[in-house]
């Protein structure tokens, strides 16, 4: 019901951009929420989830929040560039010229809108989310720039700014030596995760064709979970692992093929097309399917629903929204 929405209601590039415009703002909304309750002082959030020293906003995980806040910046950071101009300054003054107007014209207010989310983003003390976040923009950034024949001559600048001042420099004083420490102190023997997975194996092969069916991880897994290993796991922090034995192997293969062909279409349109939602297609892909393989970030309705829509507009930006 929620994809018929969309196509029914975002039928052309001025609806698209509000909608867009609404994400960007959720996760703004979300970041400065967050980024209160850490400074607050208080014990408890106005919805009654007590506070830690990670960051989690509106959410009871602070995962999730991390995991939402790299969608929401996916899709800020490619609607930052489908903005920026096409060709290539020819001269060292033009350059120059072109990178002031950028900084000097409305896109300021994006840019310190994307300053703030990466600022919560840290403050989550999330591994993988942060991790997943600069490995998508520098890997999508780089294929951009190798693949795009003409790229916005400001894109290399804007990429360099976002790692130089949003990690050397803002995320030194918010707390990114804490993101480091905690991977830095990640091991096999200090994780549970990968002992969920072990305990799976016999769970695997006695579901894998049809599946326990949805939502039946944590009162399944009880009966293969042998020993304790930090206590209940309600799901398996592993989304490729959970959906295989929840649905079975087809639905899941057909779910991770569909992912890989979105990225790939993405990959092939940001050759040849400077439209912005090929570049956050490619980035909230690829943080997203690095993401699964430690968290359930699909099970949280916020992030899928985030995800629908970017995969709902990749799909339909040649197509529907011409006109």
């Amino acid at each position: 019901m929620f994809i018929i929405n969309l196509a029914v209601v975002i039928d052309n590039k001025q609806r698209q951009k509000i909608v867009i415009k609404v994400i960007i703002a959720s996760g703004l909304t979300q970041a400065i929420y967050a980024i209160f309750l850490q400074y607050s002082g208080w014990e408890y959030s106005p919805l009654g989830f007590k506070i830690i020293d990670r960051a989690n906003g509106s959410f009871v995980y602070h995962n999730h929040l991390a995991g939402y806040l790299v969608l929401c910046l996916s899709v800020a950071i490619g609607y930052m560039i489908g903005s920026l101009k096409g060709m290539r300054a020819k001269t060292n003054k033009a350059r120059l010229a072109s990178v002031i107007e950028t900084m000097l014209s409305e896109k300021w207010i994006l840019r310190i809108a994307i300053i703030i989310m990466v600022i919560a983003l840290i403050m989550t003390r999330s591994r993988m989310g942060n991790s997943a976040f600069f490995v998508s923009l520098l890997v999508t950034s780089g294929l951009a720039l190798l693949l795009m024949k003409r790229p916005p001559n400001t894109l290399k600048w804007l990429v360099a700014s976002l790692i130089i001042l949003d990690i050397a420099i803002v995320g030194a004083y918010f707390g990114v030596d804490k993101v480091k420490e905690r991977l830095e102190a990640t091991s096999f023997q200090s994780e549970t995760r990968d002992d969920v997975v072990a305990a799976s194996i016999p769970y695997i092969q006695d579901y894998w064709l049809t599946g326990s069916g949805a939502g039946t991880f944590g009162s399944t897994f009880q009966s293969y979970q042998l020993y304790s290993f930090g206590g209940y796991y309600d799901h398996a922090h592993n989304e490729y692992l959970q959906f295989l034995v929840e649905f079975g192997i087809a639905p899941s293969v057909l779910m991770f093929v569909m992912l890989v062909l979105f990225l790939l279409s993405s990959l092939m349109n940001v050759k040849k097309d400077k439209r912005f939602i090929y570049f956050t297609g490619c980035m909230a892909i690829i943080a997203l399917m690095m993401h699964i393989t430690v968290d359930f970030m699909l099970q949280a309705m916020p992030i899928s629903l985030l995800l629908i829509t970017i995969l709902f507009f990749i799909n339909n930006t040649q197509r529907s929204f011409n006109r």
